[in-house]
């Protein structure tokens, strides 16, 4: 797994069976999903029937700490009356003396397509530049979903992949601590960078050496580890310590994929934006790729200039196709749902681009 973990993510004071007495249900938690301000999610099992839900907990102690008692009741009360296709579904909720647990809808399937987007990179006003790729890796995703291609019980094979199109970079590891500091990932060079929340952000290059300052107004800066500025130093430590973190806890997605040489004269891309849905986390690179992480380990990466997509599958397969070979020849319906859900996303990536 190369995501969905972060530095916090180890439990304090939730129990691995959790037992709602008022349905005799016992749950056991699995999976960390992610954090907001005052709850975690986890993957939670009905233990009696196998079923799977998504567990929001929310401390009782950090609750009452920040006055969120009241806030709390109106998003259970609101939550529990609302029921449309197109919001997760509210199952219920108890406690015990630590926590407050909420059951939902997990949503594990890309045909959702209308989930809500649950945690946000902050953007700086300098994205125009951006757009183009955005608009024409939309465009190029229409005329694909109007050609109606094949629906294909598997992908299609080797012969069908294009490795001249294959992306140069990809992410192959993120953290979201977006609640404290920012956003962390690596790319597949090994380079990596952080999005910070005041939406500044900081890109230290593969040699571990050069580091890329880039400010709220869009200016750039060029340092090394042991040349910057004082006003820079809590963010150096910061993107160590994100470095540390995925160095030791996260396995690098697309470990075993040759990097093709890239154009010496190219700039090295840094992570524009994000943003997590219940589904997947989203994410935008400079040189136009948009990478999504599903929550099923599945990732897909799009490039607007190749026209061109990459599926990294369980099995690390790292297959890629070009737009006009799904066209002609088709592709299995799981890539097609994923696919459609990225152009989905696409359009929420243009709201925030606009």
């Amino acid at each position: 797994m190369s995501s969905a973990t972060r530095p916090e993510e180890k439990p304090v004071d939730i129990p691995e069976k959790l037992y709602d007495a008022s349905t005799k249900r016992t749950y056991r938690r699995n999976r960390f999903y992610g954090k907001g301000g005052f709850a975690k999610c986890y993957e939670i099992v009905d233990v009696a029937t196998n079923e799977v839900f998504a567990g929001k907990i929310v401390s009782k102690k950090l609750m009452m700490k920040h006055n969120q008692k009241e806030k709390m009741t109106q998003e259970i009360t609101i939550h529990r009356s609302l029921d449309h296709k197109h919001i997760v579904a509210f199952y219920g909720f108890f406690d015990d003396p630590l926590n407050i647990y909420i059951v939902l809808e997990l949503c594990k399937r890309r045909n959702n397509l209308h989930d809500a987007i649950t945690a946000s990179g902050m953007m700086s006003r300098h994205n125009d530049t951006y757009r183009a790729d955005i608009e024409t890796l939309h465009r190029e995703l229409t005329k694909l979903f109007l050609s109606k291609p094949p629906r294909l019980a598997n992908n299609l094979d080797d012969e069908n992949t294009d490795p001249a199109v294959q992306p140069l970079f990809w992410v192959s590891k993120w953290v979201d601590y977006s609640d404290k500091y920012g956003f962390g990932y690596q790319l597949s060079d090994e380079g990596m960078g952080v999005m910070f929340n005041d939406t500044t952000k900081l890109i230290m290059l593969a040699n571990g050496h050069n580091v890329h300052f880039i400010d709220k107004e869009g200016q750039e800066s060029y340092w090394d580890v042991n040349n910057f500025p004082s006003h820079l130093e809590k963010k150096m430590k910061l993107l160590t310590y994100f470095k540390r973190y995925m160095m030791e806890h996260l396995v690098k997605a697309g470990a075993g994929v040759m990097n093709i040489e890239s154009d010496q004269i190219s700039r090295i891309p840094h992570m524009h934006t994000w943003f997590r849905t219940m589904c997947a986390v989203v994410m935008h690179l400079t040189n136009g790729t948009v990478q999504l992480n599903f929550s099923d380990h599945q990732k897909i990466i799009l490039c607007p200039l190749m026209r061109a997509v990459t599926l990294m599958d369980n099995n690390k397969n790292f297959r890629t196709y070009r737009f006009q070979t799904i066209i002609e020849h088709g592709c299995s319906n799981d890539l097609y749902t994923k696919i459609r859900y990225a152009h989905e996303k696409i359009k929420k990536l243009l709201e925030k681009l606009s």
